[in-house]
């Protein structure tokens, strides 16, 4: 309900409507009820005022996208069979048990995904994967307790590649297991030559998941 919003007509998405839908929790159906919502403020046709979709108690310029917990529906409803809305942060309906999406931070190079992080206390757990590391099988056990955790994929020259142009760093793509806590190969006696870097974030988050659902501290 927020794509003719977002996203312009553009060449380049002509078959877009062609692919899967994702059918996450936040690409809400827009009749479904649920208890948080996107939104998009958009400009009030009458009067010039800023509005949207919903009402909400906070004053913000058209284009802007937003994170709404939309309340009781039937209560918040007023005269104008409008629902008032609050915003809030995109974290809270992942704090229950939703996902919600997620954010992209661009690093011009692999040193500053380490020291770029928006944590305060950095990642306190991270992973490479290489087809050079060890039998993820072997190491699961390995993985500690952790607070927020780095998973790294290389591109076709693997990770080795991006660390022997970082000027910041003082070791070598031969050297890469030394940035990493877990240095894993989560496709052993792969039958092609290569991996693409999107098929190896679904075999590698896939052969995680039971040791990530285990030692990530749920409270944080």
């Amino acid at each position: 309900y927020l794509r003719k919003e977002l996203f312009p007509v553009h060449q380049d998405l002509t078959y877009a409507g062609l692919l899967n839908p994702l059918d996450c929790p936040h690409h809400v159906r827009k009749e479904e009820k649920s208890p948080f919502r996107e939104g998009v403020i958009i400009n009030k046709k009458s009067g010039g005022e800023t509005s949207l979709h919903v009402i909400i108690d906070k004053s913000i310029k058209p284009g802007v996208r937003v994170t709404l917990d939309m309340g009781n529906y039937e209560t918040s409803k007023n005269d104008n069979q409008y629902i008032e809305a609050k915003v809030i942060s995109p974290k809270v309906p992942k704090q229950h048990g939703l996902y919600w999406g997620y954010n992209i931070r661009i690093a011009d190079s692999i040193s500053k995904v380490f020291t770029e992080c928006s944590y305060p206390d950095g990642y306190d757990v991270a992973i490479g994967t290489s087809e050079r590391g060890k039998v993820v099988d072997d190491i699961i056990d390995d993985l500690p307790e952790f607070n927020h955790l780095l998973i790294v994929f290389g591109g076709l020259g693997g990770i080795e590649a991006a660390i022997d142009v970082d000027e910041d760093l003082k070791c070598s793509g031969e050297e890469a297991d030394a940035l990493f806590d877990l240095w894993v190969n989560t496709c052993p006696n792969q039958g092609s030559r290569t991996i693409r870097t999107e098929e190896a974030v679904l075999i590698t988050m896939s052969a995680l998941r039971v040791a990530i659902n285990i030692k990530g501290r749920k409270e944080n």
